[in-house]
């Protein structure tokens, strides 16, 4: 009838104030006090860890968590969208139109694929360069930067395959052999039709070249040629992540639902 998550991972905690939660009821079960019985459970959690704060978030397609959320003292502290593009809406010719446009506006730079596990030589790197994801935008949410092991993303590689979820990534790597941006997808067989994008991130000192173009083109070009049964690619993006919205929007992706990430004070 309902369930609560929440994660904890003392060895890569870099917000212990911070507990981050999900509370979901079937739709035929509300209004019985189930969602209020489940937040007591992880306010309790809260307490016995010391976080003074939980964080949860609700969509559009469930108004009633947001007044849910209201209801229980929450705020909303940063709003989104998740788009979706849908493949036979594809402009093809702009796609390839930025890949060969990519060399171009960054000359020196190549671009480094894989499916699955980051190979061996490039764990290292790929490891720092994913820490860029520190710079997505969290709007009033407070969170302290973190900082990605080797060790942990193998660990995060482990969790995936246990789901069956299939990964490919694609790295733009910069004349003086640094990992410069990456764009992942994953799809599974699950959910056959959707393919989800996972992350997308170019470092700071390599921003201005179009990287982000190129590498979204290049994958979204590989899963309409390689990925026949997907009908559809989603991304969850902040509304005010305003350099992702503008690529996206160009690409064709349209927003289908709104979510909006919600703080909570334990006292």
């Amino acid at each position: 009838m309902g369930r609560a998550i929440c994660r904890l991972d003392p060895e890569h905690d870099a917000t212990p104030d911070l507990l981050e939660a999900t509370v979901f009821v079937d739709p035929m079960h509300r209004r019985r006090g189930l969602g209020s019985a489940l937040l007591d459970h992880l306010l309790q959690l809260a307490r016995g860890e010391r976080r003074a704060r939980v964080t949860s978030w609700t969509t559009s397609r469930a108004p009633a968590g947001d007044a849910f959320a209201r209801a229980n003292g929450a705020r909303a502290v940063s709003h989104g969208h998740i788009n979706s593009l849908h493949v036979d809406r594809v402009d093809r010719a702009l796609l390839e139109q930025w890949v060969t446009e990519g060399p171009q506006r960054a000359p020196g730079y190549e671009l480094l694929a894989w499916d699955g596990p980051v190979p061996d030589e490039h764990l290292v790197g790929f490891a720092d360069l994913y820490n860029v994801m520190n710079d997505a935008p969290l709007d009033d949410l407070v969170m302290t930067d973190y900082s990605v092991t080797p060790e942990q993303l193998r660990e995060w590689e482990h969790h995936a395959a246990a789901t069956s979820a299939q990964t490919s990534t694609v790295v733009a790597r910069a004349p003086d052999g640094t990992l410069a941006g990456f764009h992942a997808v994953s799809w599974a067989p699950s959910q056959p039709t959707v393919s989800n994008v996972a992350d997308t991130g170019v470092r700071p000192e390599h921003r201005g070249h179009a990287l982000g173009k190129w590498l979204k083109a290049v994958m979204t070009l590989r899963t309409l040629d390689e990925r026949p049964s997907v009908k559809e690619i989603r991304t969850g993006n902040a509304d005010s992540n305003d350099a992702m919205l503008g690529i996206n929007h160009a690409m064709g992706y349209r927003p289908i639902f709104s979510s909006t990430t919600w703080e909570l004070t334990v006292d």
